[in-house]
């Protein structure tokens, strides 16, 4: 995902994703407008919604600000990181690297739900605010406001509340002037969650129970969570101890350790149980955590569940794992979404659908890393020392006599190279000097002073300061072989290694099923969503031909402005209403009469004119001159469901209340029938009808 969104001259990227693949030439449409990108709205924290940052920061200059919620910017990272380290490991992977995903991840501008930014310079008068969505931790609803308007950008939202998710927040909204959302799951249908959950642990225990394992591609730290709690909570209750249930990627305890320290944006009865007795439902007991291949072979020889990244099998743990575990008939490859077109998932997935009964046969080419032979590491240590020595020669150059870096390299292909030209630049700079053999530029005498004494007066004894002699950068220190990790490890040089490719013959005899497990909003959903919102004008973006069509045909019958554009195809938008902004005067202010309600906000009927006081000081609101004051009607301020004020009749007047389409009964006389926002009373004048009538008004603020 990846729009562009220009609010007058302000402009904002909205996502900035990719898929597994990382196919550059996909973002070459990307590189033609990333210069002009005024801000980066990011909503989840998975490759489809970000994974293009680093690309975009490192190769194509991208450099503003990027706004997130900070379980977006703590779990993207990983995700990055994890995809990173998974491409490394099997290929000479340089399209980004951590440098590039550090520096990304260096622009963020960490939020909470329900904060709001008030952007400056070109972006004066437009804020931003992040809404819960749900289907991810920290996953964001955007309402981005200019003046008077609202602009919503609502993609990969799910409605419903999930063990650790509360539900979208999209419903609240009302009438924004453009809703931006997506189509992709507009042909499809939720089951229960508890029909799902079932599922899923009974797929899993049949296989485990015959002596088979269990593969579960997942993303890195995004949906994984809800399928660790899940499987977790199963082998909590259920007492497993038969059975290894494993978190299998790169991050994998960064993951889980973030996630313990983000329950204020996670499922509300989390947020309360944590409160009350301190457990944390991420310590997860019954969770390995599983970092390599060799982690894992280290685990009891046991049937194995292992949640193992990427999901779209294009590189990572889970492509080794599938690539062991396929032919096994007793074994099974559960797939939890739907895969990335174009990527090995997506074939399986295919096969799956198809009618084929023949065993799925596949030419997969692997990639692993292998230390150098003695000769290669020859070869390797003698280029690493010619390319340090030309780094020097150039930093000389470029510092001391200012060259440009191009020149540089253009002085290594002439005769004589750049000790050369720095000898020669060195010799017009400083007139008088020559240059010592073998320097690199001209030195200044330095004679060095020869200390006795500290400043003290103590005697020196240099074997004071005589140290051992330094341990090999290459090796960890005795003792401490295969102890460092994280960090420490880091402070080591890399052994140099090569990539190794093979293609090998894979066939899929395990079996293969697939459980619904993405979180999204369903088609029946996303219509009753949508029309509750009523947006002025309606954007639907991401989704096959065969969905955006057929929600566009709904919503066309009940929204006055539909737009389903095509991939590179501009929508323009004109402002829904005038705004103007108007000047109170004094004389005015005091005849208003403010009535608080929810919040801090107070609203006022003001009656006046509106006068140009000033030739270009703009229009002021004054007091009618001579006129009386207008009598206005009653406004109701607030908004509350018909199930609320069920509870609220039953509990404050002790009356039976129930459903019925459209309305509540109270008692026997009184009827209440809810069209759009606007609630009406029906029944016999009696006291039983006036005391609904203020239990009802009482949930309203009246001005």
């Amino acid at each position: 995902m990846c729009y562009l969104l220009e609010v007058d001259a302000f402009v904002f990227l909205l996502d900035c994703g990719w898929d597994d693949r990382t196919e550059v030439m996909d973002l070459k449409e990307l590189k033609a407008h990333v210069e002009k990108v005024d801000a980066v709205l990011v909503s989840h924290a998975d490759t489809k919604h970000l994974g293009a940052l680093p690309y975009a920061v490192g190769k194509l200059g991208l450099d503003c600000p990027v706004y997130a919620t900070l379980p977006v910017h703590k779990m993207g990272q990983m995700v990055l990181y994890d995809l990173y380290l998974s491409k490394r490991a099997e290929e000479e992977y340089e399209t980004f690297n951590l440098n590039d995903v550090d520096r990304a991840f260096g622009m963020f501008n960490p939020m909470r739900y329900a904060q709001q930014i008030n952007l400056t310079g070109k972006g004066e008068g437009i804020t931003i605010t992040p809404f819960p969505a749900g289907h991810s931790v920290g996953g964001t609803t955007w309402r981005i406001t200019k003046e008077a308007e609202d602009i919503l950008y609502a993609v990969d939202y799910n409605h419903r509340k999930e063990r650790h998710l509360n539900g979208a927040a999209l419903h609240t909204f009302n009438r924004p002037a453009v809703l931006i959302t997506d189509a992709y799951n507009g042909l499809t249908e939720q089951t229960s969650r508890k029909l799902r959950d079932r599922t899923l642990v009974a797929g899993v225990m049949q296989t485990l129970r015959s002596g088979g394992n269990v593969l579960i591609p997942v993303d890195t730290a995004t949906r994984v969570l809800e399928l660790l709690l899940v499987l977790d909570s199963h082998w909590e209750h259920q007492k497993i101890g038969l059975y290894s249930l494993v978190l299998l990627n790169n991050v994998a305890y960064n993951v889980v350790e973030f996630a313990k320290s983000m329950l204020e944006f996670m499922n509300s009865d989390i947020s309360k149980s944590f409160e009350h007795t301190r457990d944390n439902v991420f310590d997860c007991k019954n969770v390995h955590l599983c970092h390599s291949l060799e982690e894992l072979e280290e685990l009891p020889d046991q049937p194995k569940v292992v949640l193992a990244s990427m999901a779209s099998l294009e590189a990572g743990l889970g492509r080794n794992l599938l690539v062991d575990w396929a032919s096994d008939p007793d074994n099974l490859i559960l797939f939890v979404e739907r895969a990335q077109a174009g990527t090995l998932s997506s074939f399986i997935q295919t096969y799956m659908d198809s009618d084929e009964t023949e065993d799925l046969q596949m030419r997969i080419k692997m990639g692993h890393r292998e230390a150098l032979d003695e000769v290669e590491l020859v070869e390797f240590q003698e280029a690493e020392e010619a390319r340090k020595e030309e780094e020097l020669l150039a930093d000389a150059v470029y510092g001391d006599a200012g060259l440009d870096i191009m020149d540089i390299e253009e002085g290594n292909e002439k005769a004589g190279g750049i000790q050369e030209k720095a000898r020669a630049v060195g010799q017009v700079l400083i007139e008088g000097f020559e240059t010592p053999e073998g320097a690199v530029a001209p030195l200044f005498p330095f004679p060095e002073e020869d200390v006795e004494r500290d400043e003290y007066g103590e005697m020196l004894d240099p074997a004071e300061f005589a140290g051992d002699e330094d341990p090999s950068p290459t090796s960890a220190p005795e003792g401490l072989e295969g102890q460092l990790d994280g960090e420490d490890a880091t402070m080591l040089e890399e052994s140099p290694t090569k990539v190794v490719v093979e293609e090998m013959d894979v066939i899929i005899r395990a079996s293969l099923q697939y459980i619904d497990f993405e979180g999204r909003s369903d088609e029946r959903s996303i219509k009753n969503i949508v029309t509750q919102v009523q947006p002025r004008q309606l954007i639907l973006v991401h989704g096959s031909p065969e969905a955006t069509q057929g929600l566009k045909s709904h919503f066309e019958t009940v929204l006055k402005s539909v737009h389903a554009p095509q991939p590179l195809e501009p929508v323009t938008i004109d402002s829904v209403s005038a705004s103007y902004r108007l000047r109170l005067t004094e004389d005015f202010m005091r005849m208003v009469r403010f009535s608080r309600v929810a919040g801090n906000y107070q609203v006022a009927w003001v009656d006046g004119e509106l006068k140009e006081e000033e030739v270009g000081s703009g229009l002021a609101l004054v007091p009618n001159q001579g006129a009386l004051q207008a009598v206005q009607k009653a406004v109701f301020v607030g908004e509350t469901r018909l199930a609320e004020l069920k509870e609220i009749i039953q509990s404050t007047l002790n009356l039976s209340v129930h459903f019925i389409p459209g309305g509540l009964v109270c008692g026997d006389r009184v009827v209440i029938r809810k069209q759009g926002s606007r609630l009406s009373f029906h029944g016999a004048l009696s006291q039983e009808y006036y005391r609904v009538r203020d239990v009802v008004y009482a949930q309203y603020h009246i001005c």
